[in-house]
């Protein structure tokens, strides 16, 4: 007499455990995406354009320090206690000497004088080369435009710039940013997934000492 045909034997029922833990972990990774896509911060606008574009959605930093904050780093901040948050990039520190030159050709130089140093740099920023169009003269002593002095970033406050000054509401019209109003440092672009991955904003930015 044949052997019988066992169905969902041994063998099956290890598939279909291997199966249903894949099916789980797939599932839970989903979950993970769709929970971190809803709650990243999302990009409004077109001040941090070509680094951030309208609508992609950002990781901060986890367990970000303020005292870590460095020159060029792309942040959520407050420009003043109870305004909604922007996106910016970091150029002036802490006693830092910040100003803005308008070139003959319309666009802008930003100069900075670190903190302890003599010598003005000019902020070397690719993505700034197009982005210039009716610069306005900057700092007054409050850090907003308007005044073709020069100023010094006072203690525990920033000079904030966006990518696209054009087309960006930052330091020149909300004048010092408070640390304490930084929310935390762009890490992760989920969003769009064409251009997903860790961010490293201050990779192309330098101060070229000034002639």
């Amino acid at each position: 007499m044949e052997n019988p045909v066992v169905v969902g034997g041994r063998r099956g029922r290890v598939v279909r455990r291997v199966l249903g833990a894949v099916a789980a972990l797939a599932a839970v990774a989903l979950v993970g995406v769709v929970v971190a896509v809803t709650f990243a911060n999302r990009v409004d606008g077109q001040s941090m354009s070509p680094t951030l574009g309208d609508g992609d959605r950002i990781l901060l930093e986890p367990f970000f320090d303020v005292a870590d904050l460095r020159r060029f780093d792309i942040v959520a901040a407050r420009p003043a206690v109870g305004r909604p948050a922007v996106v910016k990039r970091v150029i002036g520190l802490p006693g830092d000497a910040v100003r803005i030159d308008i070139r003959p050709d319309g666009g802008a130089s930003v100069l900075v004088r670190p903190a302890g140093e003599d010598v003005w740099s000019v902020v070397d920023a690719p993505v700034w080369t197009e982005n210039w169009r009716d610069a306005r003269l900057c700092c007054a002593a409050d850090g907003k435009s308007g005044s073709a002095e020069s100023a010094v970033v006072p203690p525990g406050h920033l000079f904030m710039l966006g990518d696209n000054p054009s087309q960006s509401d930052d330091s020149r019209k909300y004048g010092w940013v408070p640390i304490g109003e930084v929310i935390g440092r762009m890490a992760w672009r989920l969003y769009p997934l064409d251009r997903v991955g860790s961010l490293d904003p201050g990779a192309d930015m330098r101060l070229v000492r000034a002639r």
